[in-house]
Formats: C-alpha cells, sequence, structure tokens
C-alpha cells in the first residue's frame, strides 16, 4: 500500500495539483486524500481500487 500510496503522491506534485485538487479529480473527500497523503489512515478495499483507478487514469500523458 505504501508504494501505492507514494506514486499518488509524486503523481499530485509533477502535475502540480493542490490536495484538493488531486482529491477531487480522484472523486474523494479533501480530507481523506489528507489523511492518506499524511500517513493518518491508509486506503483498503474500495478506497484502493479507486486509487488505483485514478493513477491510470490521471497518469503520464493524460490531460490536466
Amino acid at each position: 500500500m505504501h508504494a501505492l500510496l507514494q506514486a499518488a503522491i509524486r503523481l499530485r506534485r509533477s502535475r502540480g495539483d493542490t490536495q484538493a485538487a488531486f482529491a477531487y479529480r480522484l472523486g474523494v473527500n479533501v480530507r481523506t486524500w489528507q489523511e492518506w497523503e499524511q500517513g493518518r489512515r491508509c486506503p483498503s478495499g474500495p478506497a484502493r481500487t479507486l486509487l488505483e483507478r485514478g493513477l491510470k487514469e490521471l497518469g503520464p500523458g493524460r490531460p490536466v
């Protein structure tokens, strides 16, 4: 899980997105994203699937 979150954080930063903007793009609450990014919580179950899908859809070469 740690690697998945680290990849998402790198992607957010490389896109220049704020935490709020990235959370919106993923379809999660901004507070949820902040909890994940700051290591206080980890996505599990459907949230993990949502994060994986978001990484694929928002990855390099994808529209801003």
